[in-house]
């Protein structure tokens, strides 16, 4: 079975994106958290992952697990799901988007997926500033 990283790099050769252009796309500073993920073999591209997905318009649980394919062009598509958000609606709206698209996301995941994923996510949040110091 492939790794997260080897499904990353299968689809981004697919769509012809260099690991410098998938860097930029997602919103990695450089190249490196690309090569990372790629080269990495328990890798599991942490937060970004989501955006991968949509970068490399597949399936965020293809990414997660499979099935390995010779054929990226019969992965699923990334499910684009409509957010019913018309406009800026105040200064929380960034932080609810943030949440709608995660929910919207995690609806997609297959059960092992998402058993993958919850460490990913509690590692999130243990990041955030509001949780450092807690125990």
């Amino acid at each position: 079975m492939k790794t997260i990283g080897e499904r990353v790099r299968q689809a981004r050769e697919h769509r012809g994106l260099s690991g410098v252009g998938l860097a930029k796309l997602v919103g990695y500073k450089t190249q490196s958290g690309v090569s990372n993920l790629e080269n990495r073999a328990g890798g599991r591209g942490g937060f970004m992952l989501p955006k991968i997905a949509q970068a490399l318009d597949v399936s965020l649980d293809w990414l997660l697990d499979g099935p390995d394919t010779a054929d990226v062009s019969q992965v699923p598509a990334y499910a684009r799901k409509a957010q019913g958000h018309r406009g800026d609606d105040g200064p929380g709206w960034p932080s609810r988007m943030a949440r709608s698209t995660a929910h919207g996301l995690i609806d997609q995941i297959s059960e092992v997926g998402l058993a993958r994923l919850l460490p990913v996510l509690e590692d999130v949040a243990k990041a955030r500033p509001e949780n450092q110091g807690e125990k």
